[in-house]
């Protein structure tokens, strides 16, 4: 069914680890045979699934174009280091605020709603806003 012995391999030793572990005590062989072979079976099915589910991850992720920066040297790396901090710069206030407290002091949102008297949601929005303007700004600049 998986064709792969190694896999097969695996599914029946999980199936017999699982069943150890459970302690089911089937007296009768004939319901013994019928519960490992459906255990087998679904495991089986489980085991397809994930492995098509995994190639159809590997592929997405093999079709996106992943751009590497490299840096030359340490005036490279001043020059986006500066760019980063004047694109945090012209966020909104409250926006900068947020994303500040959220990146560098790493503080959960909750804890950012809190000490801003602002809601969950409120924090989860102004992070997206300035994500959103942060990425637009960054990929200007690094494009140009």
């Amino acid at each position: 069914m998986v064709k792969d012995d190694d896999t097969a391999r695996d599914v029946v030793q999980m199936v017999f680890i699982k069943w150890w572990e459970i302690g089911t005590a089937i007296a009768d062989l004939t319901e013994a045979r019928k519960y490992l072979f459906t255990a087998v079976y679904r495991s089986s099915l489980n085991a397809i699934r994930n492995e098509k589910l995994k190639k159809v991850h590997t592929t997405a992720y093999g079709h996106e174009q992943v751009k590497e920066i490299k840096f030359h040297d340490a005036t490279e790396m001043e020059e986006l280091d500066s760019k980063i901090k004047l694109a945090i710069e012209s966020l909104p206030a409250q926006c900068r605020i947020i994303f500040c407290k959220s990146r560098m002091e790493e503080k959960k949102y909750a804890e950012i709603a809190t000490d801003m008297n602002l809601s969950v949601k409120t924090v989860e929005a102004q992070m997206g806003k300035a994500l959103k303007i942060l990425r637009e700004k960054l990929n200007n600049d690094l494009n140009s």
